[in-house]
């Protein structure tokens, strides 16, 4: 089994290799392990928009087997699994995406109660009633039995991720950087226990910094991992407005906050309702957001 999930780490591992690259790989030629053992650079030129280059990292990777199979153990030591998309306990509402990611570094565990789940997002510098409303709607959707999704990025992010930890309620955080690079911020409990109540999980390789790409690979997990999304503040040109796009691409139902008088950082929402997003107005409306959550239309 080490060995098999070694084949996916060191598949995964390979320079430029994206999700939808892997997903194409393991569609071709069945697994992993016989990607690695099998794809030749004939092959993989006969393959549509397949990377250049990607034959010597498979080479290469082929023979660092032993390596993967240590940095297994080592992140095994550290709490740190590795979920692939064959596993059972791989997450249900995430396999509805158009392009799942083939893996997922993870500290803590997934539940049949995150199928419920909420993401809440926003600007990383809101306004402080938009901090308010974030840490307030987390708090009142954990206390309802309902998981907090979000980037744990700064700003509305992390006020929703903080109302459903104090709340005692579950969170899971998606990284836009490996998950070596998880640090908790002030008021948060420390990294087992936030993982004891929730996840914290990146698709990104477990040791890599924030990059640009990491964030939009967090984009399209945060809204995969939820039944719903809601929108607090949003600009109009923002990571948020993206993760908006892809939960409508995708079919996932969008809320959106409406405010009376939008702050300069909420000038994406009147765009998002504008787009089909559901309006918001106070937490008197948090029961059809919950209807949402607990439909099994999705």
């Amino acid at each position: 089994m080490v060995e098999d999930l070694a084949s996916w780490v060191a598949l995964h591992g390979i320079p430029g290799m994206g999700a939808a690259t892997f997903l194409k790989l393991i569609d071709r030629f069945g697994t992993p392990r016989d990607a690695l053992e099998q794809a030749t650079a004939g092959d993989l030129a006969r393959m549509p928009r397949i990377p250049a280059g990607l034959a010597e990292g498979i080479a290469q990777a082929r023979e660092r087997i032993g390596d993967a199979e240590r940095r297994i153990e080592s992140l095994l030591s550290e709490e740190i699994h590795i979920i692939t998309i064959e596993d059972a306990d791989y997450p249900k509402l995430l396999r509805r995406i158009r392009t799942s990611p083939p893996l997922l570094y993870c500290r803590g565990r997934f539940e049949k109660s995150d199928e419920t789940a909420l993401a809440i997002i926003g600007a990383t510098h809101p306004s402080p009633k938009g901090r308010e409303t974030a840490y307030e709607f987390g708090r009142r959707f954990a206390e309802a039995g309902h998981t907090v999704v979000s980037g744990y990025a700064h700003g509305i992010d992390t006020a929703g991720h903080l109302g459903a930890v104090e709340a005692g309620g579950r969170s899971v955080f998606v990284l836009a950087e490996g998950i070596r690079q998880f640090h908790p911020r002030k008021r948060f409990p420390d990294t087992h226990a936030l993982a004891a109540n929730g996840a914290i999980i990146s698709e990104c390789l477990p040791d890599q910094e924030w990059t640009s790409v990491g964030a939009l690979a967090r984009n399209r997990i945060t809204a995969g991992l939820s039944r719903a999304v809601l929108v607090v503040e949003a600009r109009e040109q923002s990571g948020t407005m993206a993760t908006f796009n892809i939960a409508q691409r995708e079919g996932i139902p969008c809320f959106v906050l409406d405010y009376r008088n939008p702050p300069p950082t909420a000038a994406g929402n009147v765009l998002a309702i504008e787009r089909g997003g559901i309006p918001i107005r106070s937490y008197a409306e948090i029961d059809k957001v919950i209807e949402v959550l607990k439909s099994d239309e999705w």
